[in-house]
């Protein structure tokens, strides 16, 4: 009997012993979970980066995560390539390029490429007086807007991105361009010195009808944008300021003041949760990227590639 009950307590001391070094088990009383860690999509720039002194090096179209990283330059020859634009799905960049001839003429092109930089095509060839100023994919996928000085003048066009149905829109001697797409395609924003000596923000139908003019300063208004969620329209003005205004109650509403009189501000993009703006800040020498939330708080700090002194004509995309 003594000796049952050795073999019993030895039993049980090697269960209590076994039961202390077992693997650590979750039960319903401890759980140990892990989060499950998303990596968010990046947000990239699409852009145009100047490798030499501004009028003398080359224009070409990079591709850089939003902080600057990552970069990619996407085209390369001997003409001058800019103003990216993204199409809704992001998968292609429309832009435009330009090359001076020694008559003092221009010829210019809409062309189209994969955000690889392959299977480049050409949309439209013209001569012009000067370049095109503005280039901007319809949301619906459609079409390119743009401003072009073909009639010596400029003045806003669509064509669809076959090639086919160039239209143009605006007709007048005074300059109209820049133009920027609503996000449901019926409209258009743009930049007009129709009314006045100034450059003011008007907005019209996407067939060149209902023209509605939204600013009246003393100052010039530039480069439109046109937020995601189609309530307000980001713009330059003169390069002292950001301003956004209120399609809702028509509020002229300065978000971001330039702090530097040597340089200016250009070139603004909405974010596509129109949460934020990038813009283009810069001078004779270099000029580079501010992203700020849409209350003017700087976010980000963006650091040019290397070797690219000027960085303009940003296009935001979140995929």
């Amino acid at each position: 009997m003594r000796s049952l009950r050795v073999v019993c307590l030895i039993v049980l001391l090697l269960g209590v012993i076994l039961y202390l070094r077992r693997p650590l088990m979750a039960s319903n009383s401890f759980r140990l979970f892990l989060p499950i860690v998303r990596r968010s999509a990046p947000h990239h720039l699409a852009f145009t980066g100047y490798t030499g002194q501004r009028g003398f090096g080359n224009q070409d179209i990079y591709l850089a995560d939003i902080d600057g990283t990552h970069a990619q330059q996407l085209t390369s020859s001997e003409v001058n390539e800019e103003d990216p634009t993204w199409s809704p799905e992001g998968t292609r960049i429309a832009f435009s390029t330009w090359q001076q001839m020694p008559t003092g003429m221009y010829t210019v092109t809409l062309r189209l490429m994969n955000r690889d930089s392959t299977n480049i095509v050409t949309v439209t060839t013209e001569v012009a007086s000067d370049r095109i100023l503005g280039v901007s994919w319809s949301p619906d996928g459609t079409r390119l807007a743009f401003a072009s000085c073909r009639d010596q003048n400029y003045e806003i066009y669509t064509v669809h991105i076959d090639g086919s149905h160039l239209t143009r829109l605006t007709n007048n001697l005074a300059f109209d361009g820049e133009p920027t797409w609503s996000p449901d395609s019926t409209q258009l924003a743009f930049i007009s010195a129709r009314n006045n000596a100034t450059r003011e923000l008007y907005t019209m139908r996407a067939d060149g009808t209902n023209v509605q003019q939204l600013t009246t300063t003393s100052l010039s208004e530039e480069e439109p944008a046109w937020s995601p969620d189609g309530r307000q329209i980001a713009f330059s003005r003169s390069g002292l300021s950001i301003n956004v205004y209120d399609l809702q109650d028509g509020t002229d509403t300065e978000i971001y003041h330039n702090p530097s009189s040597d340089s200016t501000l250009s070139g603004v993009a909405w974010s596509s949760d129109s949460q934020q703006l990038v813009f283009s800040e810069g001078g004779r020498f270099s000029s580079t990227f501010l992203i700020i939330t849409s209350d003017g708080i700087r976010t980000t700090v963006f650091t040019n590639p290397l070797d690219v002194l000027f960085c303009n004509d940003a296009a935001w995309a979140d995929y």
